[in-house]
């Protein structure tokens, strides 16, 4: 109870004193892709002395119709901490995944501010798709908060569906979009339209799992901070080990993303063992 009345009560200062026009703005965006590693990345930086995260991971505001107004950013500034409470200097930052996954979001963010920096984060699309299964069937099972978001369908139901639309040249039709999630290409080749390359950094699920101080120091780079040592953090923890229960959708999905991949790996001029 009290915690809730602190956060009522920070909140509410924080809306004052952005309506007052007194408020922070996020200096770098990490945009996805979900189940890539962002909640860790997200905390890893938190950790950064001179890196400040927003009041929580996943504000939705560029891909959320709702939330998201082209002429009045003071929905997306109260989510940030006012600037008394940022230390002088410091990169301010939030993490949405589905900022990349998102069509408009790209040119929102854009016209929001054009030299923000981007981070994304990709998985091999085959792992993603049984971890995304696995967080809408198992995660949300019971959560009245995402009652809407709980997917009852077998993995197997799930991708066969999917791959039908798809094949079909029917995009954007099955929701939770599995497949369609992990056509990186598109996604990216999205916000190329609007920011320059080298204010995008790349980075891959498997690279900030097993090469942890490596990644920081890439990143620092990329931010033009100094490298620090950060604690690592577990990368999906609740992700089930399961894999091998799913052998004949992987196959399928590995045929599938062979072409986008290698469009994938063109366009960013790296390559994954995918």
């Amino acid at each position: 109870m009290v915690n809730r009345i602190l956060f009522i009560l920070n909140y509410t200062v924080r809306k004052i004193a952005v309506q007052l026009g007194y408020y922070s703005k996020p200096d770098f965006l990490i945009v996805g892709a979900q189940k890539s590693g962002t909640s860790a990345l997200f905390g890893i930086l938190k950790q950064h002395s001179k890196i400040t995260g927003a009041i929580r991971k996943e504000i939705h505001f560029f891909d959320n119709e709702k939330n998201f107004n082209p002429v009045n950013y003071k929905k997306y500034h109260v989510l940030f901490p006012l600037p008394n409470k940022v230390p002088k200097g410091n990169l301010i930052f939030e993490a949405t995944p589905s900022y990349i996954y998102n069509p408009k979001a790209a040119e929102r963010i854009f016209k929001y501010n054009p030299d923000l920096k981007i981070i994304i984060c990709l998985r091999n699309p085959v792992a993603r798709a049984l971890s995304g299964w696995t967080m809408f069937h198992y995660g949300f099972k019971g959560h009245k908060r995402y009652g809407r978001s709980y997917d009852p369908s077998d993995y197997s139901s799930a991708i066969e569906k999917e791959l039908k639309a798809l094949t079909s040249g029917v995009w954007h039709s099955v929701k939770p979009p599995y497949i369609q999630t992990g056509i990186y290409y598109y996604q990216i080749e999205n916000y190329y339209r609007f920011f320059p390359k080298q204010n995008v950094l790349i980075l891959e699920h498997d690279e900030l799992k097993h090469h942890h101080d490596v990644t920081v120091k890439t990143i620092c780079d990329f931010l033009k901070i100094s490298y620090e040592p950060l604690l690592q953090l577990e990368v999906n923890k609740s992700v089930k080990k399961n894999s091998e229960d799913y052998s004949k959708e992987a196959k399928l999905l590995q045929e599938f993303y062979k072409p986008y991949n290698e469009k994938l790996f063109t366009l960013i001029g790296k390559r994954y063992n995918w």
